[in-house]
């Protein structure tokens, strides 16, 4: 869910420069969502609060938590807000833990992991070079998602890590690509040069826009979905859901 919200939710960013990695980046921050009326006890499951520090206050409402507002005392509703706020950071810091251990993995071993019986998506053996890959980006998405919450420079260098390899696979090994390349792309260049402004970043992901531009069959007028470019290997109509990512 983190990631379908895309990088472009984030209007406002502010350069600022950090000292730790000696570089200049955006300060980007999620627009607040209005709080729902509660008057009639049907607010949304989840709406942004105020920035608090580095991080910005989670506030779950009383009925996500299925408490019934009209037979509690005042008193008693603070103390509910009170564990829904602690049970928001609870489920906030192990989606950190389960984040920070997983782009390490990707850094360590780049691959797909995108699909596990046992739910040990790492054990999965197709590599992020070859051409059924196109999943390697949501880890590289919510590890960049946690350096903006957090602020904490492990995810981005662990992001930082996997540069070389996202540049070769579009500028050396295109041919083994496919229709998916905005699914690998917007999730790391992309968001890297938004993040950052780094030009490094936004020309692998212009070279990875060119390299799905050639997919385009004029004569027929449909994009090719996959298959090795420049062979007779099947041809499948990309749909449109898969190209707006």
């Amino acid at each position: 869910m983190l990631v379908a919200r895309g990088f472009d939710a984030w209007p406002s960013c502010d350069m600022v420069h950090d000292d730790f990695v000696g570089i200049k980046r955006q300060a980007c921050h999620f627009p607040p969502r209005p709080f729902a009326d509660h008057s009639d006890g049907n607010a949304g499951l989840l709406v942004a609060g105020e920035t608090m520090g580095p991080r910005k206050k989670l506030i779950t409402t009383r009925r996500a938590m299925n408490i019934n507002t009209e037979k509690i005392s005042p008193k008693d509703a603070v103390k509910a807000e009170s564990l829904d706020q602690k049970q928001m950071r609870r489920a906030f810091d192990l989606c950190m833990r389960k984040t920070r251990g997983n782009i390490k993995c990707v850094a360590d071993e780049p691959k797909s992991a995108a699909w596990a019986v046992d739910g040990n998506y790492f054990n999965f053996q197709e590599g992020f070079y070859e051409i059924g890959n196109w999943t390697s980006s949501f880890f590289t998405g919510m590890a960049l998602i946690a350096w903006n919450e957090t602020e904490d420079e492990y995810f981005f260098k662990q992001v930082l890590r996997l540069a070389p390899h996202y540049r070769e696979k579009v500028f050396i090994r295109h041919l083994d690509t496919h229709h998916d390349l905005g699914f690998l792309y917007s999730l790391y260049s992309v968001a890297l040069h938004k993040l950052t402004g780094d030009k490094q970043h936004r020309e692998v992901g212009l070279r990875a826009a060119e390299v799905l531009s050639q997919r385009f069959n004029g004569k027929s007028n449909f994009i090719r979905a996959w298959g090795q470019m420049g062979t007779d290997d099947p041809a499948f109509p990309a749909n449109l859901a898969s190209l707006t990512a």
